[in-house]
């Protein structure tokens, strides 16, 4: 028998073919098709799927509706959970946030008829994996498992799918190149910390001046850490540094790597958290975007708090060029003050006992004179977590801010820094 097969009414409801296997087939009968008649049962060669899924995947369990998904999850702990958001009793997003809940930081991949901003910010809060489309295409789906892969296990996944001896001594060669150094930061008036949660850190620190003088800093923090992340940040130094030389705005900057990102990465949901500063010394204006990072702390030199900037913007790489929004909030700077951004790392940060660091342990160590703040912050957050592994990238800078400054600064302290010019970033 041959034809043209358009789909059964839950297929048609949703614009997605479901397939199930022949272990599945007589409870997908029952909750979708009881009573009907004229049935036509089609099997699907797994073969004709191709061969990236069947290397990647070892085993595949399907729920018919989120409260069933939260059972079967509880009881199987997968590696990786695919999701269409609309489903009966409770949808896939609500599913995905009790999962999220949990804590276990399970990858999510999402996949919507509608590309709607809501469904992003709350697959954001959920650190999804990948948020997808309808129609979806089976190579993408293959490429984000496989991404995925790497992800979880930084070289066990190719171990345990039949790497050879010289692909896994290729893959340490490359981790080895790719390995970040301690590199000066040249700015005296900005230092850095961090660490990573293995051998490759995904987070960025970007500086430079700009041709009138001005101050430009990011902080980048990719989704994920390790090998993909590192891959995925690892150009943003080089476009950062090329845009600010060449007079941009902070907006063109931002906006010029958010269409970078989304080119290259496009159908893959891979996106950069970002942090972009601007410090005009001759104006004393302060500028901040926020793009999905923890909220920013501005700390008076006797550690009061004079203001935070929350995240108002989607991490960059989500949205096409031409729907990209990178408002920024403007402050006005009448008196020396400190700049902090941390990576969300920092507030999850866990201890032996699992407890996050939180905003909680961030604003208790900012709430200090400013000499002496940088360093009791780091010292805080590697006594929270002391011995236990690090399970993100955690980057925390810090930025003088000196108002009535005519000219770009030289080699030389800003005023509660003593030891700028040996201000290093540390991993």
């Amino acid at each position: 028998m041959t034809g043209v097969f358009s789909g059964a009414p839950i297929d048609l409801r949703d614009g997605y073919i479901h397939f199930s296997t022949g272990a599945q087939v007589r409870e997908t009968a029952r909750l979708y098709f009881a009573g009907e008649e004229d049935l036509l049962l089609v099997a699907v060669s797994g073969d004709a799927l191709g061969e990236a899924l069947k290397h990647l995947v070892r085993e595949v369990r399907v729920a018919g509706d989120g409260i069933e998904g939260l059972r079967l999850y509880q009881a199987r702990r997968p590696d990786i959970i695919i999701t269409d958001i609309r489903m009966p009793r409770m949808d896939g997003m609500a599913m995905c946030e009790a999962i999220h809940a949990m804590g276990e930081g399970t990858p999510l991949i999402l996949i919507s008829a509608h590309d709607e901003k809501e469904y992003l910010k709350r697959a954001l809060a959920c650190k999804a994996a990948a948020f997808l489309e309808k129609p979806v295409d089976l190579g993408d789906i293959a490429r984000i498992i496989g991404r995925i892969a790497r992800e979880l296990g930084q070289g066990k996944a190719t171990k345990a799918h039949g790497a050879t001896e010289p692909e896994r001594e290729e893959l340490d060669r490359a981790l080895e190149l790719l390995s970040p150094r301690a590199e000066p930061m040249h700015d005296p008036d900005v230092r850095a910390w961090s660490r990573s949660a293995s051998k490759l850190n995904g987070d960025q620190v970007c500086h430079a001046r700009g041709p009138n003088g001005d101050l430009f800093v990011l902080l980048a923090d990719a989704i994920g850490h390790g090998l993909p992340a590192a891959i995925t940040s690892m150009h943003l130094p080089a476009l950062f540094t090329d845009l600010v030389a060449r007079g941009y705005s902070l907006y063109t900057v931002l906006e010029h790597i958010n269409r970078n990102l989304h080119t290259q990465h496009a159908h893959q949901f891979v996106f950069v958290a970002a942090t972009g500063v601007r410090f005009d010394p001759r104006r004393n204006q302060l500028e901040v975007a926020n793009c999905g990072m923890p909220d920013i702390h501005m700390m008076a030199e006797d550690g009061a708090l004079l203001r935070r900037f929350p995240s108002i913007n989607l991490p960059l790489g989500i949205l096409p060029p031409d729907a990209f929004s990178g408002d920024s909030e403007q402050a006005p700077i009448s008196v020396p003050a400190h700049l902090y951004l941390v990576s969300d790392g920092v507030t999850e940060a866990r201890s032996a006992d699992e407890r996050e660091f939180g905003n909680t342990g961030l604003t208790q160590h900012l709430a200090r004179p400013a000499q002496g703040r940088f360093e009791a912050l780091v010292d805080g957050l590697e006594r929270h977590v002391g011995a236990h592994a690090w399970n993100d990238d955690c980057t925390v800078v810090e930025i003088c801010i000196t108002p009535n400054r005519q000219a770009a600064p030289q080699s030389r302290p800003c005023p509660s820094c003593r030891n700028c010019l040996t201000h290093k970033m540390v991993f």
